[in-house]
């Protein structure tokens, strides 16, 4: 018994041969090929997310400027220091200024009727939002948005764009 024992552990060490270097090269080819395709998906998936981030910041300050709108019937009082008291979350910096380098820094112009923001992506993309009321307070064209290639890694809401009626129309 213990003969029959000794020759199984023998027959199996010498049939044991292993992987070929065949099945190893394809087993490495799928794997490149898996990730060939799923690190462009990831890497779209994190522009758009960054992108995201600027138009939420957007989107908020719209609120907060809107807000201070209905107390004094004018945009004025929403300037940088403005919007820092009402919505502290982001950092707010006047247009013509430092502009907003960041998706937590908000570039914005506020004068009269017409209020504007504009914030930076981390993809690299500039983002702007505007809003404007008539004199009797009711928004004349609504809100318009933006986007566009950032001037010298900044965005400003003194930028030169041109502003479409809805965000999909403008590329957000």
């Amino acid at each position: 018994m213990l003969r029959n024992a000794k020759r199984l552990a023998a027959a199996r060490r010498e049939s044991d041969e292993g992987f070929t270097l065949i099945e190893l090269l394809v087993v490495i080819l799928i794997i490149g090929i898996l990730l060939a395709i799923l690190i462009p998906t990831f890497l779209g998936t994190r522009s758009r997310a960054q992108d995201k981030q600027a138009e939420t910041a957007l989107r908020n300050s719209l609120t907060a400027a809107e807000s201070q709108y209905a107390s004094t019937s004018d945009f004025s009082a929403a300037n940088a220091s403005g919007m820092q008291t009402a919505e502290p979350t982001f950092t707010y910096v006047d247009s013509g200024g430092a502009g907003s380098t960041n998706p937590k820094i908000v570039s914005v112009n506020a004068s009269g009727q017409v209020w504007t923001a504009a914030a930076y992506s981390t993809s690299n993309n500039c983002f702007y939002i505007q809003v404007s009321h008539n004199s009797s307070g009711t928004p004349s064209a609504g809100t318009t948005y933006a986007k566009g290639a950032p001037t010298s890694s900044k965005c400003d809401a003194g930028d030169t764009v041109t502003y479409q009626s809805s965000p999909s129309a403008a590329g957000w």
